[in-house]
Order: C-alpha cells, then sequence, then structure tokens
C-alpha cells in the first residue's frame, strides 16, 4: 500500500462550501466533500482538465473543518477522458461508479486494496490489456468491462459474489475466466462473444448459467458442476468442446445452449428433463445420443443437422417427437420406442443415411413431412394394429415407390385402405401367406417385405418370399 496522502488545502485551491458539502480542486481534479459522513468523492477533472494523460485520485483531504477520507469514484467520473492512460487509485475507494471510466484510453490501473463495487459500465470501451480486482470485490455490476477489446487477462478476487449482465461481453482479447467459488449470481452474456476464451472456471456454488453468458466462446472444455440445475439460451453457444458432459442435477438445457458445438461425445445425465429448440442444433462431429429416461419435455430442432449423427436411442417414455427433432441428421436407422404416440413434421425429416425406420404400436399420428427428405429408405416397419393417421407427403415419393411396408399380420387390407400408407406399393405387389402347410423331413423359411425371417408366420401377412432348405 502507499503511504497515505494528506492534502491541506491551501489559500490558492478552490473550495466551494454549503452547508453540508463543499467541492475542492486539487491539481485540476474536483473532489465532493461530505461534512454528514466526513467522506469525499472524486468527481472527475474539471473543464480545463480533459486531456489529462495519468490521474492519482487521493487518499484523503485535509480541511479546516476535518479529515475527509475519499472512498468512492462518482458516476461519469473521467468518461470520454480519451488521453487517460494511467490510474492509481487511493487506498480507501469502495466504490466506482457507473460509467467513471467508460470510454478512456486506460491502459494500467492500480485498484484499492478495500474496494468492494465496480459499477455498470465502470471501464466500457477502455483499452485495458490486463486487470487484477483485489480480494475484496463482492459485485461487478453489468456491463462492467464490456467491449474492453484488448483484455486479456482477468485475475478475480475470491470475494466475488456477482457478475451482472454484459460484465464483459465483447472482450475479444480475453483467453480465460477463472471464476471463483464464491460466485453465486452469474448475468445474462456476462462472457458473450469473447471469442478468444478458452477456458473457463464456473464456480461451485452457481444453480443457473444464464442466456448467452458464454455465446460464441470458443471454450475447450466445460465442466459443469453439480451446483447447477438450468443451463440458459444459447448459453454456450458456438464452444469447441470435445466431449461434453451435462449431469443429471441439470434439469433444464435452454433453447440452443449447445448449438454448434464441436463435441463428439455427448453425455446427459438421467434427470435432465427439458431439452430446449435447438439445444443441439449443428453440433456437427457427435455421431450417436442416448437420452435419459428422464428427458421426456423435447424442443424443435433439438438434434437437427447433427451430420454425423448416425445412432439414437430414445427416450421409452416420451410420447411425442417434436417438429425437426433430428432433421438434417445422419440418422441410418431408427426404432422409435413403444409409448411414442406422435412424430411432428420433418422429424426424420432429409437423413440421407436413413435405411431401416421401426414404428411403435402406439403411434397414432405422423404429421407433415416427417421423413421427407431421406430418400433413401429400405423398409419401413409398423407395428400398429390400427394404422396411424399420415399425410401423403410423410414420405417421399421414391420411398413410397421402392421401400417394402411391413405390417402386422392380419392388417394388409386397414393399410391398403389407409391415408399416406396406401401409397406404398409394396402393399399391391407382394403376396401374402395363404396358408401354411409343412412336409414331413422339410423345413420351409418365412421372410418378411423386408428381407427379416419371420419365425412365426401367420396367415394374412405379406411375404417377400419363401425358401425352401433341406
Amino acid at each position: 500500500m502507499r503511504n497515505l496522502k494528506i492534502i491541506t488545502l491551501l489559500l490558492m485551491l478552490l473550495t466551494v462550501e454549503s452547508l453540508w458539502a463543499f467541492k475542492v480542486n486539487i491539481n485540476g481534479i474536483v473532489y465532493n466533500c461530505n461534512k454528514s459522513n466526513m467522506k469525499a468523492s472524486c468527481q472527475g477533472p474539471d473543464d480545463d482538465h480533459y486531456d489529462l494523460t495519468k490521474v492519482v485520485i487521493e487518499d484523503q483531504i485535509l480541511h479546516s473543518s476535518g479529515t475527509y477520507t475519499v472512498t468512492s469514484i462518482a458516476k461519469d467520473a473521467f468518461d470520454g477522458c480519451t488521453e487517460l492512460k494511467t490510474v492509481e487509485m487511493g487506498s480507501f475507494i469502495e466504490t466506482i461508479g457507473s460509467g467513471a471510466f467508460s470510454e478512456t484510453g486506460i491502459k494500467k490501473i492500480t485498484l484499492s486494496p478495500g474496494l468492494k463495487i465496480i459499477g455498470a459500465a465502470a471501464f466500457y470501451a477502455c483499452s485495458i490489456e490486463n486487470i487484477t480486482l483485489p480480494e475484496s470485490v463482492e459485485i461487478i455490476r453489468a456491463h462492467a468491462f464490456k467491449a474492453c477489446t484488448q483484455l486479456k487477462k482477468v485475475t478475480f478476487g475470491r470475494s466475488i459474489k456477482e457478475i451482472g449482465d454484459s460484465a464483459f461481453w465483447w472482450c475479444w482479447s480475453l483467453e480465460a475466466a477463472d471464476l471463483p467459488n464464491s460466485v453465486t449470481t452469474l448475468g445474462e452474456s456476462a462472457f458473450g462473444d469473447c471469442t478468444s476464451l478458452k477456458r473457463v472456471t464456473i464456480p461451485t456454488k452457481l444453480t443457473a448459467i444464464p442466456e448467452r453468458a458464454f455465446d460464441s466462446a470458443p471454450i475447450e472444455n466445460i465442466l459443469i458442476p453439480s451446483s447447477v440445475t438450468t443451463i440458459g439460451r444459447s448459453a454456450f453457444l458456438g464452444n469447441n468442446t470435445k466431449n461434453l458432459v451435462i449431469p443429471g442435477t441439470v434439469k433444464t438445457i435452454g433453447p440452443w445452449a449447445f448449438c454448434g458445438s464441436d463435441a463428439t461425445s455427448i453425455s446427459l445425465g438421467e434427470g435432465v428433463y427439458t431439452i430446449g429448440e435447438g439445444a443441439f442444433d449443428e453440433c456437427a462431429y457427435v455421431t450417436s445420443i442416448t437420452l435419459p429416461s428422464t428427458a421426456l419435455n423435447m424442443g424443435e430442432r433439438a438434434f437437427s443437422n447433427c451430420h454425423r449423427l448416425a445412432n439414437v436411442v430414445l427416450s421409452p417414455k416420451l410420447t411425442r417427437l417434436p417438429p425437426r427433432m433430428f432433421n438434417g441428421s445422419g440418422l441410418v436407422s431408427i426404432d422409435v420406442p413403444e409409448g411414442v404416440r406422435e412424430i411432428g413434421a420433418e422429424v426424420f425429416g432429409y437423413n440421407k443415411g436413413l435405411k431401416n425406420v421401426t414404428l411403435p404400436s402406439t403411434l397414432v399420428k405422423v404429421e407433415s413431412k416427417a421423413f421427407y427428405g431421406s430418400d433413401n429408405i429400405e423398409t419401413v416397419t409398423v407395428k400398429g394394429i390400427v394404422p396411424a393417421s399420415c399425410p401423403d407427403d410423410a414420405f417421399n415419393n421414391w420411398t413410397y415407390e421402392t421401400a417394402p411396408l411391413n405390417t402386422p399380420p392380419g392388417t394388409l387390407e386397414a393399410y391398403k385402405e389407409a391415408p399416406g400408407w396406401k401409397n406404398f406399393e409394396s402393399l399391391y405387389k407382394t403376396t401374402a401367406i395363404e396358408e401354411i402347410e409343412t412336409d414331413a423331413g422339410k423345413e420351409y423359411e418365412y421372410y418378411d417385405l423386408g428381407g427379416l425371417r419371420m419365425d412365426h408366420p401367420e396367415p394374412g401377412r405379406p411375404c417377400k418370399r419363401v425358401i425352401r432348405t433341406k
């Protein structure tokens, strides 16, 4: 700590007195002294000193009425002082007001060891490159360091409780954010658009990661602590994490939360309930996903455009697949589990590698273009005794023309008459089993329209061929 500075006012100093307060001008810097609490606030330069390059803020001011301790820097005190490069704060500053050093040219700053609050936009669009926050700092208000595009390193004190909205938004050069475990509140877009931010430590007391908290930050290793229950909209959009693990303590994953992630592996813990719209959209490198049984509230496009996503295991408790859930992904086969009643519009559309589709007996509705654009489907197997509602555009014309539709025994005529399903030409080109006979010493193998062996063939079920073996 530098030596205490005591300024004895001389007659040459400008002193404007009132009943409770007076202003003092020292070397072109104005201070407001409050007689009621014997504290002073730095108000910034006078009209003749906006071009100053260095500021030394005093510790105390000695006046005939007493000693005044400088404890704060006023709102907008040095706002717009573009030539200001260096700031040395007094030892007793507790609060930096909103906009105090906004849009200045500060390169180097020494903060007070007792500083507690950094005000809103206090250092907005400054030229500062490196800052160490003292252990005493508890609150960083909204936009405090927003648009400090040259800021490369921030050392956080261990007493910080709150980091406000957009506090470090648009800090392009910031490389790491090792947040202390004391942080319990993180604002929206706190580190959004920090396009060099590769390392982040998420505090273990944080319960919610808010909207766009790390949007567009190329974080290489996201570790979500068990304290977190909610991940907000676009919170980690565009991250570079390879192995993404979301613990079951997280109940809600917001829309677009991990959109565009580079993850090759995504693990969702049992306990995750809501996966929002587009939460994993454009995760182009993930190859497989297993949804926990608790994942019952699914948003549209949750896994759309995951071009390498070949294998999916759906939650056995799902009742509806929302629109475009896997649209444009890389699925090879899909076995929709029993319990699912509805398949939304375009859910499996444009999966160019999709070959085999199996639909459950519980299905009652297939919506428009559910499989449209997936034009390499080879077999479709339905288990419903009663055909589900299905529009004509649910599948491509090519699928209707070439892919066999496998139906349950005794349902062939029902599917021939059902909208949508009746478009499958295989229903009319194949011969159903009319009776089953066996000869002593001979074996027969029966195969369905998809080439799968039928262990228990029944009359009325269509077959593609019957092969006699010895």
